[in-house]
């Protein structure tokens, strides 16, 4: 049975207020992107006929929508400077909330799953020429880092040596509180202050919010609490 737009909309919110989105002021920023901001953007760039997102219900539909934005140039830059959601955040999070698992009975499925039984199979691998410039990475800061900060993660306190054993040893990635790629060409680094040794997890975590620079006491306030670290360690 089709849903109205009135059921998907308190659908979303009951999705995001059950887990999605716990943080109230975030969710409520969510969801006016969703409903003003993003609509608005969308007919001004993008489509004139766009009327509202809830009337998008194949998520494939949303999917483009967040890859169109997140692929032209112009539409990133400006998706970039919206804080504290972006219009990709929003668009990614309707567009789980459409694929979410529903119950069936005494069974979970997907919603895609009665409409495509059989998985599509992709490929991968084609070559393709690219010419880009980037920001060149200078391997002694890296062990200046290290010898400075050690081989534990700055955000959680993992020691890849206490985890793994002989496989662990001398594995760690290093991260810049001050990103590179928003600095203008060569330019002087102070280790001590500018670097920090952060297992693939943390880093991952530390560039998940886009538009802004995580710091790392908020990466730490993100870890679960039951977690509790040395701060002499870390």
């Amino acid at each position: 049975m089709t849903q109205s737009l009135s059921e998907i909309k308190h659908g979303f919110e009951r999705w995001l207020e059950d887990g999605a989105v716990r943080d109230s002021a975030r969710r409520r920023e969510v969801l006016n992107v969703c409903e003003q901001v993003l609509p608005y953007f969308v007919r001004e760039k993008i489509d004139d006929q766009f009327d509202t997102l809830y009337g998008l219900t194949n998520p494939e539909e949303v999917h483009k929508l967040w890859n169109k934005i997140k692929t032209d140039s112009t539409l990133k830059s400006i998706n970039s400077r919206r804080v504290p959601v972006t219009y990709t955040d929003a668009l990614h999070l309707y567009e789980s909330y459409l694929r979410r698992p529903k119950a069936k009975g005494n069974q979970t499925i997907f919603e895609e799953d009665s409409k495509n039984p059989e998985p599509e199979l992709l490929s991968e691998g084609e070559l393709a020429e690219l010419h880009l410039t980037k920001h060149e990475r200078n391997k002694e800061l890296r062990k200046k880092c290290i010898e400075i900060h050690g081989w534990r993660c700055k955000g959680c306190g993992l020691d890849f040596r206490d985890k793994y054993g002989d496989l662990g040893i001398d594995f760690i990635e290093v991260h810049h509180l001050f990103p590179i790629s928003q600095t203008s060409g060569k330019h002087t680094v102070d280790p001590a202050k500018e670097l920090v040794p952060l297992c693939p997890n943390c880093h991952a975590m530390i560039h998940r919010l886009k538009g802004e620079e995580m710091s790392l006491e908020r990466l730490r306030s993100y870890i679960n609490p039951k977690y509790i670290f040395n701060e002499e360690l870390i």
